[in-house]
């Protein structure tokens, strides 16, 4: 492999990642929209009158499969980069790749989760009960686009951990020509 960005590593794992996040987000939707509510605006959490404990419980059930999503795609693209040799595997380069990927998935929800589905089609799976005529005026491009401005300090510190996670702990060893990390 070349010392150059890994795009076809990047756009990959930023794919799985992505699509495994989408039916993670739109699955829980389904699920139970209210596990959401802290992610609208003060205008349709005030009309929801109180967060039953089973939704609180989801969301926090629901927080940590993305995290270990996120970690487990990053961890393992780290993994590969680290064992590349030292150059591929330096700490700024899958430093680089990491957020790279996560920056995608970012992207990803902006544009197809929050855009595309919410904002454009409006599913009423992804309204909260008793303040669907708030969420439905809330949703602009705007909106999504400041929240998801919110994650970018999130993915840089998770790529950072990652990344010194993997120098710390994967031996960075060249592969052999044909074979695979």
């Amino acid at each position: 492999m070349s010392s150059r960005l890994q795009w076809r590593e990047v756009t990959s794992y930023g794919l799985f990642a992505s699509v495994a996040f989408s039916i993670l987000v739109l699955g829980s939707y389904v699920v139970d929209p209210l596990m959401w509510v802290g992610d609208f605006p003060p205008e349709v959490r005030a009309r929801v009158d109180e967060i039953p404990p089973a939704s609180e419980q989801r969301a926090v059930v629901m927080f940590f499969a993305i995290v270990a999503l996120l970690l487990g795609v990053t961890g393992r693209l780290g993994y590969r980069l680290r064992r590349l040799g030292a150059r591929e595997g330096s700490f700024g380069r899958v430093f680089v790749h990491l957020l790279l990927v996560l920056t995608f998935v970012n992207l990803w929800d902006f544009l197809v989760v929050d855009l595309l589905v919410f904002n454009l089609f409006h599913p009423d799976f992804m309204l909260i009960p008793g303040a669907e005529e708030e969420a439905k005026r809330y949703a602009t491009a705007w909106f999504h686009f400041e929240a998801s401005l919110h994650g970018t300090p999130i993915f840089i510190g998770m790529a950072l951990i990652v990344a010194a996670a993997c120098r710390l702990l994967v031996k960075s060893t060249p592969v052999a020509d044909g074979a695979s990390a």
